[in-house]
């Protein structure tokens, strides 16, 4: 037998607003920033008391209160009476640099709750897939419309599946500002969730620069290892100008950001048959696949057990809108969406 005890941090009110600086917070702040960024909406200060008591913080909703009021006046999270409160744009970036350690590699924290959250199921084609979003100039809308459907048409995207956010609308901390349109489309970053799912341990092991050369696959030219970043490798790669997407679309000649996705190879035929039903569920983008990695392809001594498969990026979509300098506000695997929302590009784009 033996005494099971329970240990309780007792936290008290302390005048911190005017003594921190922006690099330093209380333990409860800081948690109460992580709380607000991993949900969804607004949290009331007794929901938030709950959530902090569950991480082993004891206070009242008073105390999260008096946290939130200072937290308000620093610009970092904003108020909405009863509903409770929200991080701000300048708390998002405050508690990203703080989290930052805990973003390296890929599945980082998001990228785990993403795939956590989605309810996707793949016999129904019904639920939450991950998406990419762009915002776009309201004046420059109508150049993006030509640029979206081009791209559509190639095999080089996730899905051509489009949905569109009026200003103000918003999705996690993604928020359409005033005067743009924001621009959904599916992340490569769903071969993860399916195949999770579907019990197949599916690994995002890198991103790199693709070449095709009328139409026809060439290779990588450049690859990013996702160990050791808290950036998209794919988005590092669009906005730093290193793509040339709008070209493939209009030659078939030209380079595309590509992933490299292993798997055990014993699950080779059960990943045939997901990706046959992906194809019926508009979602494809395959450029390579295969039982074994070639050994000229193996990068350690595990990689002889395993298949694996060279999947084109969902944000190739939106790559020639910034290619062509009309919006690099792009983020890569932002949120959630459901798929039932979103619809062909000739649907929605108008």
């Amino acid at each position: 037998m033996y005494t099971r005890h329970i240990f309780k941090v007792r936290v008290t009110k302390i005048s911190w607003v005017s003594k921190l600086s922006d690099n330093e917070f209380p333990m409860t702040v800081l948690e109460i920033l992580r709380i607000l960024y991993f949900s969804e909406g607004p949290k009331t200060s007794i929901e938030l008391a709950k959530f902090l008591k569950n991480r082993g913080i004891d206070v009242d909703p008073r105390t999260v209160r008096y946290h939130l009021f200072h937290l308000e006046e620093r610009g970092f999270i904003k108020r909405l009476g009863r509903k409770g409160a929200k991080l701000t744009e300048r708390g998002v970036n405050e508690i990203r640099r703080l989290l930052i350690y805990e973003r390296i590699g890929i599945p980082s924290i998001e990228i785990e709750k993403l795939i956590t959250d989605s309810d996707y199921d793949i016999n129904k084609n019904k639920g939450k897939i991950m998406v990419n979003a762009i915002m776009v100039p309201k004046d420059k809308y109508d150049a993006v419309v030509p640029l979206l459907l081009d791209i559509s048409k190639t095999n080089v995207i996730t899905s051509p599946l489009l949905a569109i956010l009026d200003e103000k609308d918003s999705i996690w901390h993604f928020e359409v500002k005033e005067g743009y349109v924001g621009i959904l489309g599916i992340s490569s970053r769903t071969y993860d969730i399916i195949f999770q799912k579907s019990g197949i341990c599916l690994q995002s092991t890198a991103t790199g620069l693709y070449h095709l050369e009328n139409n026809i696959p060439k290779g990588f030219v450049e690859i990013i290892s996702h160990l050791g970043t808290t950036i998209s490798p794919g988005e590092l790669l669009i906005r730093g100008g290193y793509t040339s997407v709008h070209k493939v679309a209009s030659t078939g000649s030209g380079y595309v950001t590509a992933a490299i996705k292993t798997f055990s190879s014993f699950r080779y035929d059960d990943t045939l048959r997901i990706l046959e039903k992906l194809k019926k569920n508009n979602i494809s983008g395959v450029a390579e696949h295969s039982s074994i990695i070639p050994e000229n392809k193996r990068v350690n001594v595990m990689d002889k057990n395993k298949g694996y498969l060279v999947v084109y990026g969902g944000a190739n979509y939106f790559a020639p809108i910034v290619e062509t300098g009309i919006s690099k506000k792009l983020e890569i695997a932002r949120d959630l969406y459901e798929i039932q929302k979103m619809k062909e590009p000739e649907k929605v784009l108008k």
